[in-house]
């Protein structure tokens, strides 16, 4: 919708439609800053706000560096969150390794170890 209302306001032109223009662009801002300060983690939300902060700075919607810097701060909060959360990404059972086999050659030849407890087996 935000994209939409960005190109609506570059379709306008400059003499009879500056009213209709700015307030294209203040809507296509007001909604992406809602989609950027909304609390959900999936990857693809992470995405879409990187997205949406190289929107802000094309369009020269961060007025001084300190809004630059509030919003790579929150964007790196909401990418610190989303790699701290486990129940994001979906985990694998570790793999098990059993007493012989080759399994067991290659993880003792990579861990440099036998394992506690355990011997040698010719």
């Amino acid at each position: 919708m935000a994209d939409l209302l960005i190109a609506a306001s570059n379709a306008c032109s400059d003499e009879g439609d500056l009213y209709l223009d700015i307030a294209l662009a203040v809507a296509a801002r007001s909604f992406f800053c809602r989609a950027f300060e909304s609390d959900s983690l999936t990857p693809q939300d992470v995405l879409i706000r990187i997205d949406i902060l190289l929107t802000f700075v094309r369009e020269s919607w961060l007025p001084d560096n300190v809004d630059l810097t509030r919003h790579l701060s929150k964007l790196r909060r909401h990418i610190a969150t989303l790699f701290a959360a486990s129940s994001i990404w979906p985990a694998s059972p570790p793999r098990r390794f059993g007493r012989g086999g080759a399994q067991r050659t290659i993880l003792e030849l990579v861990t440099g170890s036998h394992g506690q407890g355990d011997e040698l087996r010719p």
